[in-house]
């Protein structure tokens, strides 16, 4: 016995993976002195950032990301610099 596939059932299945595939950002990237907190790397997750102690910021970057769509992390991480 031979199933046929219709083209609608193709259409269907591809629409479906390409809907649920899983966006991962992986870990995200951060500058020397800076500490990053982050529970998961998939979409919609946040990272955040501080700096270590005995550090200020020393950008305007934003002290979050998002990951994206895009698979990536959104922004600029935050840098930081010695205290005088």
């Amino acid at each position: 016995m031979i199933k046929v596939i219709s083209l609608d059932n193709i259409v269907c299945m591809f629409l479906y993976f390409i809907t649920n595939v899983v966006h991962d950002c992986g870990i995200p990237s951060r500058e020397p002195n800076t500490i990053v907190t982050f529970n998961r790397t998939t979409l919609g997750s946040i990272a955040t950032f501080s700096c270590a102690v005995g550090y200020n910021p020393t950008t305007s970057n934003d002290d979050i990301m998002i990951c994206d769509d895009n698979g990536e992390w959104s922004g600029e991480s935050l840098q930081c610099s010695k205290l005088l």
